[in-house]
């Protein structure tokens, strides 16, 4: 681009170069001498005229406007110069002034003018037009008053009479100025409307042509020839404005210089300010010429010191003005640091947040013995890959296997020989999957593969007994060989289930009966293995009839504020007591019930039954106390489950406010835009929400911090292993982060006085656990409750 702004420059200075040395050449034949002047005079507008056009026609908006203005104005300039050249060679005698020509030449600068009002007109609202025409008009009345005085009135004073010569005569000047305070204006202008080295060429341009024109008026006697000095002039002004138009071409985009960074800021002030001191430097020149003419009395003595002084004033106004913008920008870079600063810190907790979370969900998603996926993430995983393959329609394996008399070797080497054993076996695991088979270890010896590679039955069996060969190579531990075989259980997909409890299940069956039949065997689930299907077939009709026959009761376990040592809450627990007056635990019952949607009816009785009962107890002189009902998953995810809640509180008159339900983390982290709309409707009514189980599920730091929730409740099995460093870790991670949110956090299982004692060293708000008290039947309860209020 630079390059080819050179090349413009230098055609330019040889063409006006040679254009006077052809006037300073000996020519005598003047015929000769006027085509070569000539020559010059016509090529120049029309070279101009094809790069204005060029310009013109692949601009766009309002610059195709200004440049088809500018454009016109050679043309017009064109013209004129034809019919001037015409009068010179064909007519062959001088031309009188004014001739038709000048109304062309005229016209050129009337055109240059509308292409300078497109600009102001298409940037009106980047100008502050009442202030900056205020100070252009200023600078006007004042080069005006020295136009009328030095070259206007002399020239009025030498004719008689007003005359087509001197309309003529003044027009060029008046024009003229105006052209040139116009190109001013555009050139000081507080912003860019055009590239600044766009604006300069025009500006110099018309500035090169105003200035022959009032040389020519001033000069001239009524005739001009061909081969004047002032030629070369024109030209030059014309082929400046081409070359603007060659510069536009090369600037796609007539993008606006950026004054707010280093230098260019800097550069950017002092032309502002020169700017804004322009016209009161033009007032005090124009009483400068008052004293130097000696056209000043006192009255218009008195009266000019007055202006100047206003001047003074306001110019003094001016710099205060600047100041107090230095000191605001400098507030304002303060205000930003603070802000940055404060930034900072917030993404730096948070950042600290994500961490924690990311640290629990690697310890509650991996085994630390083995460093494997452990029985949480497991299960998400098959989940995951029953989805895919149902979209697929493709089949896979679940291996289902745990060690042959581990139990013998536990008890005879101890749980730290077992534990490095363990170890070992997974590192081989590690090495037999290389990234190919997803492997978890479920607890204790147990451990699962997804083959999702293999096609065939004949591929899983060779894969299997490639995994027992790996396996049963001896084990150096402590210096002692040992040497083991595991049994392998066996379930497809899509043939033995299509859930992951299903395939799970009947894996677990087949490895049992793989132990049955011998060690070191493998076993595909069969039809064989019907009984299982059979008993969960007479599980869920007994469930029907237990339903109908209302053989379900409640108990209810309290929680106990640490602090306050108070009860806060009793979390309500269903039990089912068969007609022989077994009670059957409810991990025999409730996945068959959510499996068959048994779940919905049991589910609402417990609901309904709990704040029946609480409102019982919230008129017995409990006020505060709340009742805590899990949610099963299929129950949260009913399209009326916010209704069916809102009804049942209204049946029971139960106070929202006193009413807490429990979802699993797993399930939060499930829809998670319906599950957010539910909370939030529950939570706008004063319904309590907590999640169960925290620690074991999937949930993104993201989210939990927006779900509208007051407690997270520590799942059971980091509290009854605490000794363990990674439950440790988990669990004073957990509080710290609850407190951190501003949550309430309790744990669950509390069974022991180390357990309770720990937790409360950790600060943890309540506990849950028959370290307080087992479930207990509400008649029992009752009983608990009035004795902690009497000792209370």
């Amino acid at each position: 681009m630079r390059k080819s702004n050179n090349i413009v420059i230098l055609f330019i200075t040889i063409y006006i170069s040679l254009n006077y040395i052809w006037l300073f050449l000996d020519i005598n034949d003047e015929l000769l001498r006027g085509l070569g002047g000539a020559l010059f005079s016509l090529c120049a507008p029309l070279i101009s005229s094809v790069c204005l056009f060029v310009a013109f026609y692949k601009s766009k908006g309002y610059n195709k406007f200004f440049w088809f203005f500018v454009y016109s104005g050679v043309q017009s300039y064109f013209i004129g110069e034809i019919r001037w050249t015409y009068d010179q060679l064909i007519v062959t005698k001088p031309a009188t002034f004014p001739s038709w020509a000048d109304l062309f030449y005229m016209l050129t600068m009337v055109f240059h003018l509308m292409a300078v009002a497109t600009i102001f007109y298409a940037n009106r609202k980047n100008v502050n037009f009442i202030r900056f025409l205020y100070d252009v008009l200023i600078i006007m009345i004042v080069v005006t008053t020295f136009s009328w005085h030095f070259i206007i009135q002399p020239i009025l004073s030498q004719q008689e009479t007003f005359s087509l010569h001197v309309m003529v005569s003044v027009g060029y000047p008046v024009l003229g100025l105006i052209l040139f305070f116009a190109m001013a204006s555009l050139y000081f202008s507080s912003r860019d409307i055009l590239p600044r080295k766009i604006i300069v060429l025009i500006f110099v341009a018309c500035s090169i042509e105003i200035l022959a024109d009032s040389v020519f008026i001033l000069t001239s006697s009524n005739t001009y020839f061909l081969g004047s000095l002032l030629d070369p002039l024109w030209s030059l002004a014309l082929l400046l404005l081409g070359g603007a138009g060659i510069f536009a071409l090369e600037d796609s985009k007539l993008e606006k210089r950026d004054y707010h960074t280093g230098k260019a800021k800097n550069k950017s002030m002092m032309f502002l300010a020169f700017r804004r001191l322009l016209p009161y430097a033009a007032v005090l020149l124009l009483f400068v010429a008052q004293i130097v003419t000696n056209k000043l009395n006192s009255l218009s003595t008195g009266f000019s010191i007055s202006i100047v002084l206003i001047i003074v004033r306001q110019i003094f106004t001016l710099w205060e003005n600047d100041s107090l913008v230095k000191k605001l920008h400098k507030l304002n870079e303060e205000l930003e640091q603070k802000v940055l600063a404060r930034t900072n810190e917030v993404t730096r907790k948070n950042e600290e947040l994500e961490q924690m979370v990311a640290s629990i969900q690697f310890l509650a998603n991996h085994d630390v013995l083995c460093d494997l996926p452990n029985r949480r993430f497991f299960e998400a995983t098959l989940n995951k890959v029953i989805q895919r393959s149902k979209m697929t329609n493709d089949s896979f394996a679940l291996l289902f296997f745990d060690m042959d008399r581990f139990k013998l070797i536990n008890d005879t080497y101890g749980h730290t020989f077992g534990d490095s054993l363990i170890q070992g076996l997974g590192d081989r695991l590690k090495n037999f999957a290389n990234d190919k088979y997803f492997i978890s270890r479920l607890g204790g010896d147990e451990f699962t593969i997804l083959l999702e590679s293999v096609g065939n039955r004949g591929e899983v069996t060779e894969t299997v007994q490639t995994l027992q060969q790996i396996l049963s190579k001896p084990y150096i531990i402590d210096g002692i060989e040992i040497n083991l075989s595991i049994s392998v259980g066996i379930s497809l997909f899509p043939l033995n289930g299509k859930t992951s409890e299903e395939l799970i299940k009947q894996a677990d069956t087949a490895m049992y009966l793989a132990k049955e039949t011998g060690r070191n065997n493998f076993k595909f689930y069969t039809s064989t293995l019907k009984d299982a299907y059979t008993a969960k077939l007479n599980m869920e009709n007994r469930l029907r009839k237990a339903i109908d026959m209302n053989h379900f009761t409640l108990h209810y376990q309290p929680q106990l504020n640490i602090e306050t040592g108070k009860v806060t809450c009793v979390e309500a627990l269903l039990r089912w007591e068969d007609p022989h007056k077994r009670i059957i635990s409810p991990g025999e019952f409730i996945p068959i019930a959510e499996e068959t949607g048994l779940i919905l009816p049991i589910g609402e009785w417990v609901l309904s039954t709990a704040c029946k009962q609480m409102r019982y107890w919230n008129h017995a002189g409990y006020p505060d106390l709340r009742i805590a009902v899990n949610i099963s998953p299929r129950q949260f995810q009913q399209k009326n489950f916010v209704e069916m809640i809102k009804k049942v509180l209204t049946d029971t008159g139960l106070n929202p406010q006193n009413l807490e339900i429990e979802i699993t983390e797993t399930l939060a982290m499930y829809n998670i835009e319906q599950v957010m709309q539910k909370l939030e409707s529950l939570r706008r009514i004063g319904v309590h929400i907590s999640i169960d189980d925290f620690g074991t599920g999937h949930s993104s730091l993201a989210y939990l911090k927006e779900f509208p929730i007051q407690t997270l409740k520590i799942a059971r099995e980091f509290i009854v292993d605490f000794h363990a460093p990674a439950n440790k870790a988990i669990i004073t991670t957990i509080i710290m982060m609850a407190k951190n949110l501003n949550l309430n956090v309790i744990a669950e299982g509390v069974e022991t006085e180390e357990q309770f004692s720990f937790l409360k060293a950790h600060e943890c708000n309540e506990i849950q656990g028959y370290f307080y008290s087992k479930p207990l039947p509400h008649k029992d309860l009752e009983n608990l409750l009035n004795e902690a209020y009497i000792l209370s």
